[in-house]
Order: structure tokens, then C-alpha cells, then sequence
């Protein structure tokens, strides 16, 4: 599978040097390769000690109020936090 990393660099803004660029696609192709040869079929599991239990999220009422928690944040808009552009338009 030719897979360009180039590309897929450049549309994540991140820049690599030649050797670099030349490490990440082997493993990419590696990747692929052990991906390629897993079976189609996924077995289900059954047994109910290897499946993952999943916590309640309690709700309960904070007696801080909000204006001081927004006040520790580094940066806020309003009554919002406020955090840095991760994705360039």
C-alpha cells in the first residue's frame, strides 16, 4: 500500500525530516500490513468477567460558584473557558 506521509503531515501541520519521514512510512506500511492480516470475523465476547463495566456519572451540585473556578482558568470568554486554537482554517 503506498501511503503518503507527506500528505497526511501536511494535514496534521506537522513537519519531519527526510529520515524521519522515511521511519514513520515504514511503520505506517508496517501497520497496514498487520492490519491487512487480521480476520474479518470479530468473535464476540461472551464472558461477562472480560467485559468492561462502565461507572454512573453522579451529578452533584458544587458549592463553589461558577465566576471563581472561571476565574482560574488561564485564559476565559464570559462565563466560558477558553483554550487555544488546536486546528488552523
Amino acid at each position: 500500500m503506498n501511503i503518503d506521509i507527506r500528505h497526511i503531515a501536511k494535514l496534521s501541520a506537522l513537519e519531519f525530516s527526510e529520515n524521519e519521514l522515511a521511519e514513520i512510512r515504514e511503520d505506517m506500511e508496517e501497520l497496514t500490513r498487520a492490519f491487512s492480516e487480521l480476520p474479518d470475523t470479530i468473535i464476540p465476547v461472551t464472558d461477562t468477567e472480560r467485559k468492561m463495566e462502565l461507572r454512573s456519572d453522579d451529578i452533584i451540585d458544587s458549592e463553589i460558584p461558577s465566576e471563581a473556578l472561571i476565574s482560574l482558568a488561564p485564559a476565559s470568554s464570559g462565563n466560558c473557558y477558553s483554550v487555544p486554537q488546536a486546528v488552523k482554517y
